[in-house]
């Protein structure tokens, strides 16, 4: 079953960028192959988030691990959930006892400008907004197939 990661900026002052590690592995850099003009492997930031306008959050989709930026029709590996024993992290020989969904956000500018940066408080209650919700009778498991963990930290080092 193919999976994606939707990501969703609220600022309307800043843009931001966003990278998305599962079980350690970066979803932008670990299986792409694009090389600069020396032939060495390019090192991308994350994904481009615009800044939230006219009420609208940006958004951007990271539907699987990037192959390429090339525009081909076979650019993006899907995340699947696969058998026990058959995941990324050991094709790549990361193993862990624990699967670690860490999703990090970085303010990001124009050349020239300078990020706004995280001084101003703490993350709390907002605005009242209206989400639709419909309600459906389904029966749960008695325990969770993944756990998802978030963490942040009040005053990150870059």
């Amino acid at each position: 079953m193919a999976r994606a990661f939707v990501v969703f900026n609220y600022d309307s002052r800043s843009d931001a960028v966003v990278r998305v590690e599962i079980d350690g592995l970066d979803a932008i850099n670990t299986f792409k192959t694009d090389m600069d003009a020396q032939g060495n492997p390019v090192k991308y930031p994350g994904c481009f988030i615009p800044r939230a306008k006219n009420g609208t959050p940006g958004e951007h989709v990271i539907a699987g691990w990037m192959h390429t930026v090339k525009p081909v029709d076979d650019n993006v590996f899907q995340f699947v959930v696969n058998e026990l024993g058959k995941n990324a992290p050991i094709a790549k020989n990361v193993r862990g006892k624990t699967g670690v969904v860490t999703v990090s956000f970085f303010d990001a500018c124009e050349p020239g400008e300078t990020p706004q940066g995280r001084n101003f408080g703490e993350t709390g209650k907002g605005k009242l907004m209206k989400v639709d919700y419909t309600l459906k009778q389904v029966q749960v498991a008695s325990g969770p197939l993944s756990i998802v963990n978030i963490r942040y930290s009040r005053n990150p080092k870059n």
